[in-house]
């Protein structure tokens, strides 16, 4: 029976992966001012309020894998894009409270968000 198993992997084949969006790591961060909001106060249309004003105020820097910026002189990563989103996604709910509607604050809880997103009047 494995071996039939087996035989059917090949032919049933997979979907290819599809590499993430370039604005990814934008998104993640707007999404964990959202998700931190909504466990933090408990109100997840604070949440969304939030993080439709982040989509109102900021514009998504895009980057793709290949883009030589993103890569160092020794072929490392230059910037960790994720930090962005990971640093917001768990900052204390007493710091939630004090940056309340602030985007700019809270973008401003880690170096890398300014990687993945830039004011829109900055434009």
């Amino acid at each position: 029976m494995r071996r039939v198993l087996w035989a059917l992997v090949p032919a049933l084949g997979c979907d290819p992966i599809e590499p993430a969006p370039d604005d990814l790591a934008c998104r993640e961060a707007g999404y964990a001012i959202a998700a931190r909001t909504a466990e933090c106060t408990g109100n997840s249309t604070l949440g969304q309020d939030r993080y439709e004003r982040f989509v109102k105020t900021h514009t998504c820097i895009e980057w793709s894998g290949d883009d030589p910026l993103f890569w160092d002189t020794s072929g490392r990563e230059a910037a960790d894009l994720w930090s962005c989103a990971f640093t917001i996604r768990n900052a204390p709910c007493e710091l939630v409270a004090e940056l309340g509607n602030d985007i700019e604050a809270w973008l401003a809880l880690d170096p890398g968000c300014s990687w993945v997103a830039e004011p829109k009047d900055q434009q």
